[in-house]
């Protein structure tokens, strides 16, 4: 987590904002967060979690250390966060890809006979080659 300067052009989103986001990700245990001393300043005082502070962490792509602080992954922290939907079952996916397969066997199947059972025209007036 971090504050600072993004630019967005186009379809590229790029800025030191961003880059020192990334490295702090990076340094991130897994289901953790880590945070730069910007963040920290804002947040440190309206959220009553464990702050771990890190240290100043070089990092590649960044010309300084970032003062690097970690949340204490504890209970306070499980109560502050957001429960995750659960997955669809595979079974449901299962029934939902059958039922996509049968519908274009079904369009394969019906589009063949209805080209079967077209009428052709047939030109009588070409002439016939002999033998």
């Amino acid at each position: 987590m971090n504050l600072g300067d993004v630019v967005i052009e186009e379809d590229d989103i790029y800025g030191d904002g961003v880059n020192v986001a990334a490295r702090l990700e990076a340094l991130a245990e897994p289901g953790g967060i880590c945070m730069s001393r910007s963040a920290y300043e804002q947040v440190r005082d309206k959220l009553d979690l464990n702050f771990v502070d890190i240290g100043e962490v070089a990092v590649k792509n960044i010309g300084r250390p970032i003062r690097v602080f970690k949340i204490g992954m504890d209970q306070k922290a499980d109560n502050l966060s957001t429960p995750v939907a659960p997955p669809v079952p595979a079974t449901m996916m299962g029934q939902r890809v059958r039922a996509t397969i049968g519908l274009a066997l079904l369009t394969v199947f019906l589009s063949g006979v209805g080209l079967w059972y077209s009428p052709i025209s047939v030109r009588t007036d070409l002439p016939v080659p002999l033998p």
